[in-house]
């Protein structure tokens, strides 16, 4: 066996959780997909559950890596106590806008997001995985933004409770893509639709925080 299999039967995995669910996807499946014998998800991933959660990963890793400048950023301005309303908000829209553009684009495969988004919507025992990896971090620093774009308006725990329907809306426009395009009459998410989809977010985000400063 090699890395080439592991890899294969990671991305063959992708596309056969995404289009079946975790429950109804069998080793059976993803090994035929793969073109593999199932000996060889046990010896690269001990079981299905550990294949699942090796694709959440990737996707995890993936995206961190994205967005880490912004962490990186916010990181620093925190430490010379020098983060304010503005280079806040402004923070809070560059992470908003890389979210959104990564789960509108095809940088992301397609299936990799759909499992994201099915994970998100009905938890199951992997949730941890996307939970501690991105969800959690992610949380974390916007309501972190929220407060400071705010001038500490909000509380802590208010602001972690504004930062869900922030988030959610960057989510929609992918799990509900085919009725955002019919509604708006695109064939697909190009370049054009997704800078109109980001504006949208991102005008949504700071009215949100503008009321909130008030």
């Amino acid at each position: 066996m090699t890395l080439k299999t592991k890899k294969n039967l990671l991305e063959k995995s992708m596309s056969v959780f995404a289009q079946k669910g975790y429950a109804e996807a069998s080793v059976r499946d993803i090994a035929d997909a793969a073109n593999v014998n199932v000996s060889a998800i046990k010896y690269y991933f001990g079981n299905k559950r550990g294949l699942y959660e090796a694709v959440l990963n990737l996707f995890v890793r993936f995206v961190r890596a994205e967005i880490s400048t912004v962490f990186e950023r916010a990181k620093s301005l925190a430490a010379q106590n020098a983060i304010n309303a503005d280079n806040a908000s402004d923070c809070l829209c560059d992470l908003f806008s890389r979210l959104v553009r990564l789960l509108c684009s095809k940088k992301i495969p397609s299936d990799a997001v759909t499992i994201f988004l099915s994970e998100y919507a009905h938890t199951s025992a992997s949730y941890k995985v996307i939970e501690k990896g991105l969800i959690s971090p992610v949380n974390d620093l916007t309501a972190e933004l929220i407060v400071a774009a705010t001038q500490g308006k909000l509380t802590l725990q208010e602001a972690y409770l504004h930062s869900f329907p922030l988030l959610t809306q960057l989510f929609v426009f992918k799990s509900h893509e085919k009725g955002v395009r019919y509604a708006a009459g695109w064939k697909r998410y190009g370049e054009k639709e997704i800078d109109v989809i980001t504006e949208l977010c991102l005008r949504h985000t700071r009215a949100v925080i503008h009321d909130l400063a008030k």
